[in-house]
């Protein structure tokens, strides 16, 4: 199966999954980090079993410890943000300003992998910046609200965290990565908040229980496809190019399900920038 298949089978699962997110969260009970932490727990535990008809391979033969930490600390800390602002932040914004994630996994691949960025990069990064403009032109204040902040600091975590998967993927195979990537920064955000840890249980109530098993399946599916590409891509900048085709198709969706039309146009316009602009960054 190509890159371009796997990476599109995982933006619909993603776009999807990324709205019925935006869903659960809104009910007043949820608190983003105790959810954080079930839903990387229980997306690990899912890869883990679909793993369980293939083949787990782990290459200790180079030390990857430091890259380890890493991707702990950065999907750990970025999925605070991602879920602090997919609760406050509209779905359709959210996914525009987390899109930049693109450009900051591009950026971490010059420096980390030695991907350099050329002239028409560049003018895809400006794009993408652009578009965020554009998404609030609206405002007088040339400022962000904390949710819209918090989608930023998440999409530069990601983006990075993209660049050392990349790394990491050389060494492993998906089905055992992807169970990884999941389930230590769960742990390691569980140490971090007891508190949140011990309220997840929360969410496993039998009224909310098998919303919370749909969602997890349908993006730990996007997840195993997404590392999929990751891994066999000739690079990770198109693999993060070519998934940001999600900013229209959650656009389009939240328009449809979740009726968020107010600033239709000037949405519409944001995203195709900040599409074009990624498509520019491959």
């Amino acid at each position: 199966m190509s890159w371009q298949l796997l990476t599109g089978i995982s933006v619909i699962l993603y776009s999807v999954s990324i709205l019925f997110e935006r869903k659960l969260l809104t009910a007043e009970q949820s608190r983003p980090i105790a959810f954080a932490i079930i839903f990387q727990l229980l997306i690990g535990s899912i890869s883990g079993l679909i793993g369980l008809f293939s083949i787990f391979r782990i290459d200790w033969s180079v030390n990857i410890a430091p890259h380890f930490v890493l991707m702990i600390l950065l999907y750990g800390i970025g999925n605070i943000f991602f879920f602090k602002s997919l609760k406050e932040t509209e779905a359709s914004k959210f996914t525009i300003l987390f899109a930049t994630h693109g450009f900051w996994t591009i950026l971490g691949s010059s420096i980390l992998l030695g991907e350099g960025l050329l002239p028409k990069q560049l003018v895809g990064a400006v794009l993408i910046f652009l578009s965020v403009v554009i998404v609030h032109a609206k405002q007088t204040k040339l400022s962000l609200v904390k949710g819209e902040v918090f989608a930023l600091f998440s999409a530069i975590l990601f983006g990075l965290a993209n660049t050392n998967d990349r790394f990491l993927l050389h060494y492993f195979d998906t089905y055992s990565y992807t169970t990884i990537s999941f389930v230590l920064p769960g742990l390691f955000l569980a140490i971090l908040h007891p508190k949140d840890f011990a309220y997840a249980k929360q969410f496993l109530k039998k009224d909310f229980l098998p919303k919370l098993l749909l969602l997890t399946f349908l993006f730990s599916l996007s997840a195993l496809a997404f590392f999929s590409a990751l891994k066999i891509a000739p690079n990770s900048s198109q693999v993060a190019s070519a998934f940001v085709t999600n900013v229209l198709l959650t656009v389009l969706l939240a328009v449809v399900f979740l009726r968020e039309r107010k600033y239709l146009l000037q949405k519409a316009l944001a995203a195709v920038v900040c599409f074009a602009g990624l498509m520019l960054i491959t």
